[in-house]
């Protein structure tokens, strides 16, 4: 049942996202090649600090991160000068002309963390997607469990032209950055029930998912944070948030229901 209902909400918002952009609409053969995304993740390896940059051309994947894994740095691309491999990102998604469609799953620590417990900048799990032209959708999922918790995650996503969809897992808890010009940050019912506003300025909305509890924030504020964080940022689109394992909408209205449809 949790993987069917996986399917149905990989289904909807694969059509919403298409219906976002005005992109026609994938056949049936299509969305169940590509969208069966329980099914998929199950095949796929788990890797550790993969870097795609492309020139020109869209970029569309299924991974699942473990960051524990050691990679030989002979085989990863160089990193700018002056950067240490501490720096690294798990992931890096990068292209200046074309959409970025990343499904990725988040696996546990499989060894032992020695960094700091509470989870500081410096171990988090890092994933970065960005294009100049075209949507960006990622799609988030945790795969850890109580009792093999796993790092905390810090995803950017910036596009220039189009818009940004996220789907989150539910145990994400932290801070979200969204930047944007001309459009609206929409999120779902579930997710708007447990969002926080601190404040909305001249297009750039600090929010915060889930429980906020001031004495863990510190008082150098996003610096200090340990846990979770989201940056979106678009110039000419909106931003939609989900979580992972949603299917649908309550009474969606106007835009909203041509980018989410019927429930």
């Amino acid at each position: 049942m949790i993987i069917q209902k996986q399917e149905e909400a990989d289904t909807k918002f694969d059509n919403a996202e298409n219906a976002a952009t005005d992109d026609p609409l994938p056949t049936y053969s299509a969305l169940e090649a590509s969208s069966s995304s329980s099914s998929s993740r199950s095949t796929v390896r788990p890797t550790n600090y993969t870097s795609i940059s492309k020139h020109c051309g869209s970029i569309k994947g299924t991974w699942v991160i473990n960051p524990s894994l050691s990679i030989p740095s002979s085989v990863l691309p160089p990193l700018p000068e002056g950067t240490s491999e501490d720096a690294r990102k798990n992931l890096l998604l990068e292209t200046k002309d074309g959409k970025i469609e990343a499904d990725v799953t988040l696996l546990p620590c499989s060894v032992p963390d020695n960094g700091d417990e509470k989870g500081r900048r410096g171990k988090k799990v890092v994933l970065y997607a960005k294009t100049s032209d075209g949507r960006v959708v990622f799609k988030l999922h945790d795969a850890s469990t109580p009792s093999n918790p796993r790092r905390p995650i810090s995803l950017t996503t910036i596009t220039t032209d189009a818009h940004i969809l996220l789907r989150l897992p539910r145990s994400f808890r932290g801070p979200l950055l969204l930047k944007l010009r001309d459009r609206k940050v929409r999120f779902s019912d579930e997710v708007k029930a447990q969002i926080t506003t601190f404040s909305e300025d001249k297009g750039t909305s600090k929010c915060f998912l889930g429980e906020f509890v001031a004495e863990e924030w510190g008082e150098n504020g996003e610096e200090a944070w340990g846990g979770d964080e989201v940056i979106a940022e678009t110039r000419d689109g909106s931003i939609f948030v989900w979580f992972d394992d949603e299917v649908g909408q309550e009474k969606p209205k106007g835009f909203f229901k041509k980018i989410f449809g019927k429930v």
